[in-house]
């Protein structure tokens, strides 16, 4: 009873590279469309309404947007008292109707793309 492996090393096994998606795919933040000329985030209409009209003085719809540094100050402001809350809710219900689809569209700084 002989083994014929007997006394044979092992062949060591390169590691298999990971499968990795293409570049344009990985680091995408959410929201951002990769396949369009400049990229650019895309919001809800319904949402980004909806969190301005009852959120607005926390700046949830400036989070939204991707513009962090402006949420944060209307956090501390409580959105200037209301006054940049209302500007920014009158102004999301004006672009309603610019915006053909479900969605806005706001570019890498967050101003709105059309």
């Amino acid at each position: 009873m002989s083994n014929p492996q007997y006394g044979v090393q092992p062949q060591p096994q390169q590691p298999q590279q990971p499968q990795s998606q293409p570049q344009q795919y990985q680091q995408m933040p959410y929201g951002v469309n990769a396949g369009a000329p400049g990229q650019y985030r895309e919001v809800s209409k319904i949402l980004y309404v909806l969190m301005c009209f009852f959120f607005g003085n926390l700046g949830v719809h400036r989070f939204l947007r991707g513009q962090v540094g402006l949420g944060i100050l209307m956090i501390l402001t409580l959105g200037c008292v209301g006054i940049w809350t209302l500007v920014d809710f009158i102004i999301s219900l004006v672009k309603l109707g610019s915006y053909q689809g479900d969605n806005f569209q706001f570019d890498q700084n967050g101003a709105w793309v059309l």
